[in-house]
This record gives structure tokens, sequence and C-alpha cells, in this order.
């Protein structure tokens, strides 16, 4: 009954396959096919989806919450953003229990996720984690029009995106990104 996977993540040393779709983070253990996948339901509640549908938006098709991203933070947890009802939002993965984050209310415990994940499903974005902080391409804004290249994690004092200029990123189509590590040896600092 899970559709619309738009993400992967493979953990190299246990062999666990983490798959964003929609209203849903899965984990496939590759050493063991024969196994269900783990499941985790991350919904938008109802007055955030009415919330979608006043905006002009589908509530079938834009109304729900695709995980576009799962990146691995340096403490052992997984960043997961997702479009969540056309307002982004980011939560925690914990693996070793394989559940999302707690706020002290009992729901999801989220931060924004605006210029860290598309608003819309089917916008194309490029993330990638260096050394403990997220770097994004994206679109920034609710109608898609605005994008930008950003440190999107981190202190405040560091976080930096590139200038609101008609001049720079103009209707780009982001695709991919990596991290290449220079070797201790070429870059001693």
């Amino acid at each position: 009954g899970v559709t619309n996977f738009s993400t992967f993540l493979l953990d190299r040393s246990t062999g666990v396959l983490f798959m964003g779709a929609r209203d849903a983070i899965l984990a496939v253990d590759t050493n063991r096919r024969n196994q269900p996948p783990k499941k985790i339901s991350w919904e938008v509640p109802e007055k955030k989806r009415q919330s979608c549908v006043t905006k002009g938006k589908t509530e079938q098709v834009d109304c729900k919450n695709y995980i576009r991203l799962l990146q691995f933070l340096p403490d052992g947890r997984v960043y997961v953003c997702g479009t969540y009802a056309f307002d982004p939002q980011c939560a925690f993965l914990e693996l070793s229990t394989f559940t999302l984050e707690k706020a002290p209310d009992g729901g999801v415990k989220m931060e924004s996720g605006k210029g860290k994940c598309p608003f819309e499903p089917s916008q194309h974005y490029t993330a990638v984690m260096a050394d403990g902080t997220l770097y994004t391409a994206a679109t920034s804004n609710f109608l898609g029009t605005l994008f930008d290249i950003s440190r999107a994690t981190g202190p405040d004092q560091e976080r930096i995106r590139t200038e609101q200029s008609i001049n720079w990123l103009n209707d780009p189509e982001f695709v991919s990104s990596a991290f290449v590590q220079q070797s201790a040896e070429n870059n001693p600092t």
C-alpha cells in the first residue's frame, strides 16, 4: 500500500536500505530480503491537509507528505524531510528503535524544512550531508519560483545561501550532489 518512492539511503555497514515514500519511511534489510520491511507512517494531520486544499492544492495528490530527504547524521540518527502538504518539515529518525523522535506533546518532533526540502513532490532538488552539515539546492518558496543553494543546518550564524538574484539560478533543475572529501595529506587543515 506504499507508493511514490522518491529517495533511498543505504547503510553500507548493516545492509539496511531506507526508503522515503508518500506518508511513509521504510527500512529493508538487504541481507534478509524474506523479512517484511519496517515501516513508519508520517502522515499530515487533517487540519493541515485542509489548509493545503484552501491554498489551491489537491488533497489526494499534493496535500500528502512525500519523504524527499534521508541523510545520516554524525550521531547515528537519520535526518528526514518531507513536503508535508506544501509546508516542508524535517524530523529525526532514531535507528535503534526505528521511530521518529517525539516532541513533549507526544507528536513527532519537527523543524522547518523550508530550503532543505521541496514544497512540491515533483520539484527537482538535491541535498548532501558533509561532515554533519546539510547542503541543499531547492526551491525556497511555496510557489516554486525562488531557488537557492544553501548550507541549511548548523549554527544560525554559519548558515549561508545564494543571493536572491534573477541572474543566479534562473529556473534550474537540480539533479545530484556529492561530498568528495580531500585526504588529510592534501589538505592538512
